[in-house]
């Protein structure tokens, strides 16, 4: 018998002092916020929470992935919760598609659209790019 699956907010810090921060509490409240105006009802819902860096390989990502198994979409803050490199970010982009796994951003909710239109893949690439240039200026 298959598992059921679930709507996921999902948080990722990189430190544990700032997991021990109000971090994830707030990414997870930006993200339910996302859900909830999208008439998600709160039964089904996991919270999810990973301490590891948005730079390492996604094969890294063992939440994550498992996420990607098990969960139908998965809200998060923003693009930086995906990934802080644009290759890794592209990567977990086409394994969610391949999954049929819809990540919404709560700013930006088509950025990672299972069936893009030019823009809105243009403007993932762009998104994920600026992620990159922020950690790397950082």
């Amino acid at each position: 018998m298959a598992k059921k699956k679930h709507v996921a907010v999902y948080a990722r810090t990189s430190t544990k002092t700032n997991a021990q921060t109000d971090s994830a509490p707030r990414q997870w409240r930006v993200a339910s916020a996302a859900l909830f105006n999208a008439g998600i009802p709160k039964k089904n819902i996991k919270k999810v929470k990973e301490v590891i860096s948005g730079s390492v390989p996604v094969c890294q990502r063992v939440k994550f992935l498992k996420l990607l198994d098990s969960a139908t979409d998965i809200y998060v803050e923003s693009a930086r919760a995906i990934s802080r490199r644009a290759s890794h970010g592209e990567e977990i982009y086409n394994i969610a598609k391949d999954k049929g796994v819809s990540i919404i951003c709560s700013d930006f909710p088509k950025l990672f659209a299972l069936q893009p239109s030019p823009l809105e893949s243009f403007m993932r690439k762009l998104v994920l790019a600026m992620q990159e240039l922020d950690r790397d200026v950082l």
